[in-house]
């Protein structure tokens, strides 16, 4: 914050010396020898305002000047070095901005000929500033880590308890240095190390290893220029039970979880993704049903059904080759989680809530993991090795295998696991190990603002923005006033209504109420306003904030996708 003052304290102070020396010229200069030579692309005269009969308007002027150069600031925030950003900014003030303000507002410019109407800025300020702040988003790229395409796995190996001693010759060595080498068998094949003391009674454990954790991309589309269908990433048959969020809450307090701390223990699926064949039928009379209490297996009838698991969604049928029953894309999924000794309960954003019954619990498990690393991609399992060499001797004492999975995690994108790998030899090695997916490095590095500086900013600016809307009449006598009140109403109601919209919206596509674009959207319509703002009837003021609230929010996203960082939102706002 203390970096975008800074820079806007400077494009007051610079801006106002080259907006004096060359800027006002080319908006609005004419040349006072030949004051008939007028040019529709660019002023011609008045440099360092000689010969300037108006000096009123080079103050009002310099003001609009100063905002079209403090929206590139926030676009570029935290990554563009002062001095390139003075240039830059001095160019908007003395270049840029100027020959846009002439075309729009001089008399004689090209775009005024044409009876182009801009009554506040909307065009010549916050179009001009916004695609600005887009070029120099774009040119000097994202902030370190913004949009991280790689996870992070930290693996501490803790201590080894009943390693045994490698045997030299027959012998078993006494003076064994033995180290780790923990291997990632997925994303990468990383292999790092950690060292013991010099002393094996005594070993020093507890060195951190960190692996990138790099998405999968399995799923890339095939040669030919013909689509094919994926292929199912797990199929079989499920029990399956549709319920609500309320009927679910009634039954929490009975929910046994089963175990899943030791993640060495569970194996991956199946080769080809397919579970074991199963008898449903004792499940579809009602009669167990997997939840804690008799009350509950009672009370709860699963039908059978065939699930079919794809990367973005899941589809249930009535049997296989069946017809297809329901679709549930993983983006309506708000939770999974375990239930029960052999459940899945799957929670949608609709308040639906989707139980799976399963006969065994290592039957639910396999289905568990696979349908969370579809439903977050980025909290696939992750496999290690874990091997233990002597130093002294370069001998292989022993090795063992572990997965490390997110099931017992509240929060999947990031989660801890203690567990203890056994080794082909004898003894055991216990591990910690982090996991932090891209989503979650990105938000703990870019954290969102504090709301209350949001706000606050987001009301200052509002009041601020009756100075330039009401303003830009210039006078108060002759209807002036009138004018101004007529502005001051339509702006107001643009803003409110784009407030409302945001707020709507942000329920209706997040289902809660965020600050965010509640406040992205009411700039939105304080812009999109300045246009038209002297000529527009008030109902029409309400469609226009409503609309830029729209685009707005829009844009955000679609620059989150597009990988162009803007931290401010300036585009998005502006344009």
């Amino acid at each position: 914050s203390a970096n975008i003052m800074m820079k806007n304290a400077v494009d007051l102070a610079l801006g106002a010396i080259l907006y004096w020396a060359f800027g006002y010229a080319l908006a609005y200069g004419v040349d006072p020898s030949d004051p008939d030579n007028v040019n529709p692309f660019v002023g011609t005269g008045n440099f360092f305002l000689i010969d300037m009969h108006d000096p009123a308007s080079w103050m009002f002027q310099l003001s609009f000047a100063a905002t079209a150069a403090t929206i590139d600031s926030g676009a570029v925030a935290e990554r563009m070095q002062f001095v390139p950003y003075i240039i830059y900014s001095g160019l908007m003030t003395s270049v840029f901005y100027p020959v846009v303000c002439h075309w729009c507002w001089d008399s004689n410019g090209w775009l005024a000929k044409m009876d182009f109407h801009d009554f506040a800025g909307s065009c010549v300020v916050h179009l001009v500033g916004g695609a600005s702040a887009l070029a120099a988003a774009w040119f000097v790229g994202p902030r370190i880590g913004r949009f991280a395409d790689k996870g992070e796995l930290v693996v501490t190996v803790v201590s080894g308890v009943e390693v045994p001693l490698p045997t030299v010759g027959g012998q078993k060595a006494t003076d064994s240095m033995p180290f780790v080498v923990v291997k990632q068998l997925n994303h990468g094949n990383g292999e790092l190390e950690t060292r013991t003391a010099h002393s094996s009674s005594a070993p020093r454990w507890g060195t951190n290893l960190k692996f990138d954790v790099a998405l999968d991309d399995e799923d890339n589309a095939q040669g030919g220029g013909k689509k094919v269908k994926p292929e199912p990433k797990m199929k079989g048959g499920v029990g399956v039970n549709w319920t609500t969020v309320d009927d679910w809450m009634n039954h929490r307090a009975s929910q046994e979880l089963s175990p899943h701390g030791d993640g060495s223990r569970h194996d991956m699926p199946p080769e080809g993704g397919r579970s074991p064949s199963m008898d449903l039928s004792r499940w579809a009379n009602g009669s167990s049903g997997g939840r804690g209490s008799p009350r509950n297996r009672n009370a709860t009838v699963f039908e059978q059904r065939f699930l079919m698991l794809y990367k973005d969604h899941f589809e249930a049928f009535t049997s296989e080759g069946g017809s297809r029953e329901s679709k549930v894309m993983y983006t309506m999924v708000e939770k999974v989680e375990d239930w029960g000794k052999s459940n899945i309960l799957i929670h949608l954003v609709d308040l639906r809530v989707l139980e799976m019954s399963f006969p065994t619990f290592e039957l639910r498990d396999q289905w568990l993991f696979k349908i969370l690393e579809c439903w977050r991609m980025r909290v696939s399992p992750q496999m290690l090795s874990i091997q233990v060499i002597d130093e002294m001797s370069d001998t292989l004492i022993g090795q063992g295998r572990m997965t490390i999975y997110a099931v017992d995690s509240s929060d999947p994108e990031k989660f801890k696991i203690k567990t203890f790998v056994s080794l082909n030899t004898g003894g055991k090695i216990e591990i910690d190990a982090q996991y932090t997916s891209p989503q979650r490095m990105t938000r703990e590095i870019f954290q969102a603002c504090d709301p209350n500086k949001l706000l606050f900013g987001t009301f200052l600016l509002w009041v601020n923005w009756y100075s330039f809307n009401s303003g830009s009449t210039v006078a108060v006598n002759g209807g002036g006033i009138k004018l101004a009140s007529i502005v001051a109403i339509n702006t107001t109601l643009s803003a409110c209504a784009a407030g409302c919209f945001s707020l709507f919206w942000s329920q209706f596509w997040t289902g809660r109420m965020m600050v965010e674009p509640v406040a992205t959207g009411i700039l939105g319509g304080l812009v999109g306003v300045c246009a038209s703002c002297d000529v527009i009837s008030q109902w029409e003021a309400v469609i226009i904030g409503t609309v830029a609230a729209l685009f707005c929010i829009n844009l955000v996203e679609l620059l989150n996708r597009l990988k162009i960082d803007d931290p401010c939102a300036a585009f998005a706002i502006h344009a």
